[in-house]
């Protein structure tokens, strides 16, 4: 079980860090810059913390392939997608919604829409890892 958790985990880290950094980095980054969020001097560094955002991602995938590996049973990229968007739409959604409550981030609510999708990829394409290597090193 160790070493498939952690194979599994390291794989879904860096595959969330990979997909996050194309939509948020390349893909939405114009839009979430010009127009998503209200813009406050000092708010967004100059250059992203890279480590701390691998680091973060690497927190979820923890907790993601735990919950696979223990309560799920996921042994397949494909039940990897399944759950983790089950998992990943409610609090990606509670968690948006939330911050669109308490905070002036968002300018409307189409950025929140966009954010609360793009965290479901992200969570969809670290599931995927996060099942296929435990489908592939797992005993059982």
């Amino acid at each position: 079980m160790r070493k498939a958790f952690w194979i599994a985990a390291t794989l879904s880290a860096v595959v969330s860090f990979l997909i996050g950094g194309i939509l948020h980095g390349v893909v939405l980054e114009s839009y979430l810059q010009g127009y998503a969020f209200v813009h406050y001097k000092g708010l967004m560094k100059d250059t992203p913390d890279y480590i701390l955002i691998f680091l973060g991602n690497a927190g979820i995938a923890c907790m993601m392939t735990y919950v696979f590996n223990q309560w799920a049973h996921v042994r397949s990229a494909m039940q990897g997608i399944k759950t983790a968007i089950i998992i990943s739409a409610p609090m990606s959604i509670g968690a948006d919604i939330t911050f669109y409550g308490i905070m002036n981030i968002y300018n409307g609510p189409l950025p929140l829409f966009i954010n609360v999708i793009a965290s479901i990829v992200i969570s969809a394409g670290a599931g995927a890892a996060a099942g296929w290597a435990l489908g592939k090193f797992s005993n059982n």
